[in-house]
């Protein structure tokens, strides 16, 4: 994160990082609860915007139907909603 800012401030440029929703951690035994507040809190210390893909993933109401399969990258709609959400917020 401190290189990428130093890298971004070297053009005045602005880094926003993109937090990109998961099917629910539950589905998979794992428990890292808390996990995006610790990302947000590291983002934000070194002075970037965090963007929350998350509550975009939720509004389309079928978080299951943007991925491959659970574990897995997201499918063309995924990927074409998080595209989407994030243009909006660039424009």
């Amino acid at each position: 994160m401190e290189r990428a800012k130093r890298i971004v401030s070297m053009w005045n440029g602005k880094l926003v990082f993109v937090y990109l929703p998961q099917l629910k951690i539950e589905h998979y035994g794992e428990d890292i609860k808390g996990q995006k507040t610790r990302v947000r809190q590291i983002v934000e210390a070194q002075g970037f915007e965090f963007l929350d893909a998350e509550a975009e993933a939720k509004k389309h109401g079928d978080v299951r139907s943007l991925f491959y399969r659970p574990r897995s990258h997201y499918n063309e709609k995924g990927n074409h909603l998080i595209a989407n959400f994030v243009l909006r917020h660039l424009e």
